[in-house]
């Protein structure tokens, strides 16, 4: 007869299982899976299922057994388990059931008890029963051993060969001298001692073990001497031994009897445990960290502004965050079907609410789509709201679906908001056509007729009103203008047409246009050789500079020049609008190239603030920077820089328009 451990079963683990719930059968036997267990399960019911399985004569090597089940209980399962099978482990698993209740059920032969919320220990639990199982059995192999062989057998090899075969060591002494009768190979190696060292029970103080607290065990204290002194059966205790390396054993003692209730002998058990409690401690600080960190998962999914909910394969609400049960209306309890929440999803503008199997998350479970950015309408509480719904299918580690997990979120604000905003494009845009129509019409027969009037030479008491006519229709222009880019800037962008241009007849012809609109300014030119070429669009470049030499001109001192300078800086070109005055305050400089803000007090021409803003908008298409410095000492100066182009690439450039 020989004996493997647990850790290396080969047979499938033959399970009976009570439980009247199917997603509960499903998760034991995920988990004795993932932790190597080969399974084949007996599925109860019920008492008739139960019963009726025990009582079949079927082997089992383990019973699992739900507490709460309608119309039977754990109790009354134990109770009928223990007296047709009593060798067979009984673990009951149970979400409800209280500590007291707990010790009863243990008193009444109940291996162990697993909390459903705690399921992570069932693992554990379940190797720990079959390998007491092991041990249990490996005891009574030895006592059936010892009282069928007798004394005859003491003579002969075959008690040794038998003992030799076992995977634990075992050693059994006569009483009361304690001398040793027999002991297999493994005993002498687990405890490393020198085979056939161990005479009597007193050799065993060569290698005293250490209790749980380091102190070590006097040779009394062993589980030998102790259940000879005793006569009593020990239960399993971990002893630890030091040698260089720590490794903990597993000793259990048991007294032989004669008829008449004498001690005839004392079979010990010994087992290396060292490897195995390592990887359950190592197993219980994984369940930590795993219990730890769904704690951290549940917490951030409890805070997300996102609703989240995952149900599993067959439609049950696994996990709801607040978020969710918020913008779908509806409790959404742990185990609740979806087609028991009440809120309803509806397509846009829709009033036929979508089925189960229209839902983005069903779709996800049952065909194994993911589903992105699919916009429904939820009503619930009286309300119709607007979600945007993404959802993927689970799986495990075999690829197969086993749930499903959605993210919504509320978008109704943001549609409201958009179609607002929409709505204001849309009379702005209405606005821009009014002033580019409506106004530049009688605009342009003001100015027409203006200049037919200054052409013939007036005498100079009417050419005087006729002038101040003709340049108020040209600032009239230039607002209209300035507006019209407002639009365009605020829509989208500047549209532009680039191609690779020298910044320096930019600038010149910049200078060119203000000149002759404004005879009086006087501009200085500075400029390093050599090409300044950038990828630009002349017009809007030309515009740009004009809008900065205008606004120095405006607001510097009259008989003072305005100064530009162009250079090259690297990989950048670098152009310059600086004038003498007063100068910006410094809380309007950081306000300076925003729309209708721009304006400063003090300035001669007027206009509606929007010509820095525009300046920033073309410069900005282009790739550059605009910025503003101004101080009492050195007046104030305007800055573009945009990249430049190497000539070899201007070339390229050039050709590619």
């Amino acid at each position: 007869m020989s004996f493997e451990p647990v850790a290396q079963r080969r047979k499938p683990l033959r399970l009976l299982h009570l439980e009247d719930q199917d997603d509960d059968v499903e998760v034991a036997q995920i988990l004795l899976s993932e932790a190597g267990f080969a399974c084949e399960i007996t599925r109860a019911k019920g008492r008739a299922s139960f019963e009726a399985s025990l009582s079949s004569g079927a082997t089992y090597d383990l019973i699992l057994a739900d507490y709460f089940m309608s119309g039977y209980d754990g109790r009354a399962a134990l109770a009928f388990a223990r007296s047709v099978r009593p060798d067979i482990p009984f673990i009951v698993i149970s979400g409800k059931i209280g500590e007291e209740l707990a010790i009863e059920m243990l008193r009444e032969g109940a291996t162990d008890y697993v909390l459903k919320q705690r399921v992570g220990r069932l693992v554990p639990a379940v190797t720990r029963a079959l390998r007491d199982r092991e041990r249990e059995r490996v005891r009574e192999a030895s006592e059936h051993v010892i009282r069928s062989l007798s004394e005859r057998l003491r003579e002969t090899s075959l008690l040794e060969v038998v003992l030799a075969q076992m995977p634990s060591g075992v050693l059994i002494a006569e009483a009361p001298s304690g001398e040793v009768v027999l002991a297999n190979p493994r005993f002498a190696e687990i405890l490393d001692l020198e085979p056939g060292s161990l005479r009597t029970l007193a050799d065993l103080r060569r290698r005293l073990p250490r209790h749980a607290d380091g102190s070590r065990y006097t040779l009394e204290e062993l589980p030998p001497l102790r259940a000879l002194e005793t006569g009593a059966s020990l239960s399993p205790e971990v002893m630890e031994y030091r040698d260089g390396r720590v490794r903990l054993v597993v000793a259990q003692a048991t007294p032989v009897r004669a008829a008449d209730g004498r001690v005839l002998a004392v079979v010990t058990t010994v087992t290396d445990a060292t490897e195995q409690m390592r990887a359950e401690q190592e197993r219980g600080r994984l369940l930590e960290r795993v219990a730890d960190e769904a704690a951290l998962l549940r917490a951030v999914v409890e805070q997300m502004p996102a609703g989240l909910l995952l149900i599993g394969e067959q439609g049950a609400i696994r996990l709801a965050n607040e978020a969710a049960r918020a913008i779908l209306s509806a409790h959404l309890a742990e185990g609740e079907r979806l087609d028991q929440v009440e809120s309803r999803l509806l397509r846009p503008g829709a009033t036929t609410p979508l089925s189960e199997e229209e839902r983005p998350v069903v779709r996800a479970v049952r065909q194994g789509l993911t589903i992105r950015s699919e916009e429904l309408d939820v009503e619930g509480d009286g309300k119709r709201r607007t979600v945007i719904f993404n959802a993927a299918p689970v799986r495990d580690h075999r690829g197969q679906v086993v749930g499903g997990v959605s993210a919504f979120l509320d978008i109704t604000d943001r549609k409201r908001l958009e179609a607002e905003a929409h709505e204001q494009v849309r009379l702005r845009e209405q606005l821009l056509r009014v002033v580019s129509h409506d106004l530049r019409t009688p605009l342009s027969a003001i100015a027409g007729s203006t200049h037919v009037l200054l052409a013939r030479d007036p005498e100079p008491k009417a050419r005087k009103p006729l002038e101040v006519i003709a340049l108020s229709a040209q600032r009239m222009e230039r607002m209209i203008h300035d507006l019209l880019d407002f639009g365009q800037a605020s829509s989208g962008g500047m549209r532009l047409n680039r191609e690779p241009t020298d910044l320096r007849a930019i600038i010149s012809r910049s200078i060119e246009e203000v000149c002759a609109s404004r005879p009086e300014a006087s501009i200085d030119l500075e400029s390093e050789r050599g090409p300044c070429i950038a990828a630009v669009d002349s017009d809007r470049m030309v515009q740009a500079f004009g809008n900065l030499l205008t606004n120095a001109i405006e607001h510097g001192e009259p008989r003072t020049p305005i100064r530009v300078a162009l250079r090259r800086k690297g990989d950048y070109i670098e152009s310059s609008v600086a004038n003498a005055g007063k100068p910006i305050p410094a809380e309007l400089l950081p306000h300076l190239f925003e729309p209708f803000r721009g304006t400063r007090k003090g300035g001669r021409g007027g206009g509606l603030g929007l010509g820095l803003f525009i300046v920033q908008q073309i410069v900005h298409a282009h790739g550059g920077t605009v910025e503003a410095r101004s101080s009492a000492q050195e007046g104030t100066r305007m800055t573009i820089r945009m990249p430049a182009l190497a000539a070899q690439a201007a070339l390229e450039e050039r050709q590619s328009y």
